[in-house]
């Protein structure tokens, strides 16, 4: 298999190109997407074949799950459905953004992220449904924030790479469980300490 390199602007994705990802997306493929931490490895979350693969690609064990993305704070609503007052304001207040929610759903516990890049909520908002994320890396090493360095580890695993002519902060997202009182932090990531002092204020952590 040859991965295709596609080039869109960061600040204004050329819907055309969009679409190319989306179609690729669509026939169960697996994209390299740039956000606004490190790139992610993604594709339908409702293609088993394709998840499986992802699994595969990363040599991640299939019982850690990977995390869920979204095009809007209202999306992922829709998917869990109502939520207490306290997780739906802190949504609100840090998503689009660097931060990987733990909630509970019907299906036990997930992770959920809308990310601050035009990019990746473009390519969400044109497949119209979420898409499973994990970052660009094999299980247990760095996470990678260049389309360069992911084709030298990826090429010819994946089908995609978006190059969006930027780096990524190579800062990754903070992790947060809401599934527990008081919330706990999994992984300090690029916003723990903005993300501490609003929980503080909340009186839920």
């Amino acid at each position: 298999m040859k991965t295709s390199i596609i080039h869109i602007d960061a600040n204004m994705p050329q819907i055309d190109r969009i679409r190319q990802v989306a179609a690729v997306l669509n026939q169960g493929g697996i994209v390299a997407v740039p956000t606004e931490t490190v790139f992610g490895l993604a594709c339908d979350m409702a293609n088993a074949e394709a998840v499986k693969r992802l699994y595969t690609i990363k040599n991640r064990p299939e019982d850690k799950p990977f995390v869920i993305q979204a095009a809007s704070v209202d999306k992922v609503l829709n998917i869990l459905g109502k939520q207490d007052a306290v997780i739906e304001n802190l949504l609100r207040n840090f998503w689009p953004g660097p931060l990987t929610t733990i909630i509970d759903s019907k299906d036990g516990k997930k992770g959920f992220r809308v990310p601050d890049s035009k990019v990746a909520l473009a390519v969400l908002a044109q497949i119209g449904r979420p898409l499973v994320v994990t970052s660009a890396n094999l299980s247990g090493k760095s996470a990678l924030n260049s389309p360069d360095d992911i084709n030298k580890h990826f090429n010819g695993l994946v089908d995609m790479i978006i190059d969006n002519g930027n780096r990524a902060s190579g800062i990754e997202s903070t992790i947060l469980d809401c599934t527990v009182t008081p919330f706990k932090f999994l992984r300090k990531g690029a916003i723990a300490r903005a993300l501490e002092q609003y929980i503080m204020s909340t009186g839920h952590l």
